[in-house]
């Protein structure tokens, strides 16, 4: 994740949507790289600006490791203090994801 330091030049209201997950490549990231590249973005975006994703689509990949590479992505980010999502509505802005009530 070299030549991210611009993101520190980011407007106050802006979130940024990151990949953290190579679709390039099966091999599994752990949860500890995962969690290193997250480090080296909220050293320049709050966490609560910062949506994790991966760095393309997932089609090319077979489904079990699709998979897997969710489950690090979602164990590598768990220690993030504060969780958002981008709004489909408004693509780049960013708000507290908030879970789905019951019904």
């Amino acid at each position: 994740m070299a030549g991210i330091e611009f993101l520190k030049n980011l407007p106050k209201n802006t979130g940024v949507q990151v990949g953290v997950l190579d679709v390039r490549s099966n091999a599994i990231e752990s949860p500890e790289t995962i969690a290193k590249r997250i480090r080296k973005v909220t050293a320049h975006v709050p966490a609560e600006k910062v949506t994790l994703s991966t760095d393309c689509g997932m089609k090319p990949l077979a489904r079990m490791v699709a998979k897997m590479k969710l489950k690090a992505l979602a164990e590598g980010g768990s220690d993030r203090p504060k969780r958002t999502q981008v709004s489909p509505g408004r693509l780049g802005e960013s708000r507290t994801h908030r879970p789905a009530r019951g019904r």
